[in-house]
């Protein structure tokens, strides 16, 4: 995580993460972005911040779509949560084992209002 925030001060874009992490697995990347949007948000880099929530917007799956809705709410990412609640609306997206954890998450999303 250090040296992809190193290289984003020193550069103002995101790193290739195939390149840093010798791989080329897009939940391998979607993991280390939402690493990276956790620490742009504790250091306060608003622009790296803004980076990782476009490229996780791009990287939403039925797989990941569970737990960057949950990253989006924690870190307050108003368009990248959109872009997972746009993605749950599509019914063919809620097939399978993913569904009872995007549930979970949008039950407890919902406890906050009441």
């Amino acid at each position: 995580m250090f040296q992809a925030m190193l290289l984003f001060m020193y550069s103002d874009e995101l790193p290739n993460f195939d390149e840093l992490t010798g791989s080329v697995s897009e939940s391998l990347t979607t993991n280390l972005v939402q690493h990276l949007l956790a620490a742009a948000d504790r250091y306060g880099l608003e622009r790296l911040k803004l980076l990782c929530e476009e490229k996780l917007c791009k990287q939403i799956t039925a797989d990941t779509v569970a737990s960057t809705m949950a990253l989006a709410e924690h870190y307050h990412c108003p368009h990248l949560k959109s872009a997972c609640l746009k993605f749950t609306a599509v019914p063919e997206n809620l097939r399978g084992e993913n569904v009872f954890s995007i549930r979970t998450v949008a039950v407890s999303m919902l406890d906050k209002f009441f």
